[in-house]
C-alpha cells in the first residue's frame, strides 16, 4: 500500500478484527501484517489473563511515526472471567527484557462503549 507522509492511514484486512491506523514519516510503499491468535507465539511468554494475542509487523518499521492499534473484546467473555472491563489494557512483549509492558493513559486505554482496548505505539510487536 502507498502511504503519505504525516497522513493517518488505516490498514484494512477482512481476515482480522484488529484495527490499525498509522502515520508514516515518509511517503512510500509499505506493507503491514496483522495476525490474531488465541495463544502466545512460541517465542513469547504467555500473559496471565490474556484473552487474545495480536502480532503486528511491517516491512519498514523505521518509517512508522506512530500507530494506533485497537483490539476488540467480547464483554460477555470478559465478565464471565470475572474481569472488570475498565481494568483492561493492551500490553506488548518487550523482547529485550522478556517481559510484558502495559500501555496506560495517555498511551493506551479501553473503550467500554465500543468494546476495544487501544494503544498508541511507535513499534511493531506482539500485543495482548
Amino acid at each position: 500500500m502507498s502511504v503519505e507522509k504525516g497522513k493517518e492511514t488505516r490498514v484494512e484486512d477482512s481476515r482480522v478484527k484488529t484495527r490499525l491506523d498509522y502515520v508514516a514519516k515518509q511517503s512510500k510503499a509499505m506493507s503491514f501484517e496483522i495476525e490474531e491468535r488465541k495463544s502466545a507465539p512460541a517465542a513469547v511468554k504467555s500473559l496471565d489473563k490474556a484473552f487474545d494475542y495480536v502480532s503486528v509487523n511491517t516491512d519498514d518499521a523505521a518509517n512508522v511515526e506512530f500507530m494506533v492499534i485497537k483490539v476488540p473484546y467480547d464483554p460477555v467473555v470478559v465478565a464471565a472471567a470475572g474481569v472488570d472491563e475498565n481494568s483492561l489494557r493492551l500490553h506488548y512483549f518487550n523482547e529485550a527484557t522478556q517481559k510484558w509492558e502495559t500501555f496506560n493513559s495517555p498511551d493506551g486505554g479501553v473503550d467500554t462503549v465500543n468494546h476495544f482496548v487501544w494503544a498508541k505505539v511507535k513499534h511493531t510487536s506482539v500485543f495482548a
